[in-house]
């Protein structure tokens, strides 16, 4: 295991705004969630196993059309993860997963018109840039 990560990934992260991200450990894997100040409930990001980040995504509600990506968090991707962290997408509704690395995201993914401060800065990688696996 990354001792990096390991340690980056136990402990409640929140901004000037109040906005939490904090991990609960179910055996295993790490879960992280986001808490916004606005919302009443919080939102499951991701899980971490070992060296793998894994995101499930819905391709219709969480791919970005416009330019046939799908984002992530710049700020947890730099602060959280090692550039050698494996990130794997397993698609809703398709047996499809997509792979990638966090320094393949950082170096190739774009930032878009969106919030760019905190928890809030999107960096968008288009789905010619992963690779598929079973």
């Amino acid at each position: 295991m990354n001792w990096f990560i390991l340690l980056n990934c136990t402990m409640m992260i929140s901004d000037e705004k109040n906005n939490r991200i904090y991990p609960i450990t179910k055996k295993t894997w790490i879960h992280y969630y986001l808490h916004l100040n606005w919302e009443q409930t919080a939102r499951k990001l991701w899980t971490l196993k070992w060296d793998t980040f894994e995101i499930k995504r819905d391709r219709e509600k969480h791919l970005f059309i416009k330019n046939n990506s799908y984002w992530f968090n710049d700020w947890l991707l730099r602060k959280i993860l090692t550039p050698d962290t494996v990130v794997i997408i397993k698609e809703a509704k398709r047996r499809l997963k997509l792979k990638t690395t966090v320094q393949e995201i950082l170096e190739k993914g774009t930032y878009l018109y969106f919030a760019t401060m905190w928890f809030e800065r999107q960096i968008f990688l288009p789905l010619s840039s992963f690779d598929n696996i079973l």
